[in-house]
């Protein structure tokens, strides 16, 4: 669970976002140097390639690229890792969505799969995933929560171990804090040393 809220809250307005009317958005309409201040610019191409940070006063930062390129979030998040970053200027402008989402994900390729560990063998019967996710001109939040159903098949068989003396030996007596033995016997024949 993670928490942040932004120093200054943003505005609100509707826009439009791609074929979609009303959407909820907050960002900058009007002149407000403080506001401006919690957004970072890593790079402009054009309003259609760039990518910015908002800071938190929680030292939380939401990085946003608009039409990322990469096939992976690893190769995406580099396409920003070593930015310079810039001022948001005085005329520039901004707008996010507002964001809002609960999602309970099951996982069913993991539905029968089996896990062995060293005390036996279980089955993956249910793996499910929460994600709580929020954003807004205020701030925002997350929260992940995952759990799984198994079941116990079968324990992983020890083999018994038979510390059967009965063959001949040797047997050693020593003090814990000393190098040598103080007694030695070595035994072939048992009878020996019983009555």
């Amino acid at each position: 669970y993670r928490e942040f809220e932004f120093n200054k809250k943003f505005d609100t307005f509707t826009d439009k976002f791609k074929d979609k009317d009303n959407i909820e958005y907050f960002g900058i309409i009007k002149e407000n140097d403080e506001v401006r201040n919690q957004i970072k610019v890593y790079y402009y191409n054009d309003e259609n390639d760039f990518a910015i940070k908002l800071l938190t006063k929680n030292n939380d930062e939401i990085i946003v690229i608009k039409n990322p390129k990469g096939e992976t979030f690893n190769e995406i998040y580099k396409s920003i890792k070593n930015k310079e970053e810039l001022s948001f200027n005085n005329n520039d402008n901004f707008m996010m969505p507002k964001i809002d989402f609960n999602v309970l994900r099951e996982y069913t390729e993991l539905q029968d799969k089996k896990i062995v560990t060293v005390d036996g063998t279980y089955t993956i019967e249910k793996a499910i995933q929460s994600v709580m996710f929020s954003l807004d001109e205020k701030g925002g939040k997350v929260k992940s929560e995952a759990g799984m159903d198994v079941k116990y098949e079968t324990a992983v068989p020890i083999k018994n171990r038979n510390f059967y003396v009965n063959d001949t030996f040797t047997l050693f007596l020593k003090e814990s804090n000393k190098d040598k033995p103080y007694f030695a016997l070595r035994v072939d024949d048992i009878s020996k040393f019983q009555q």
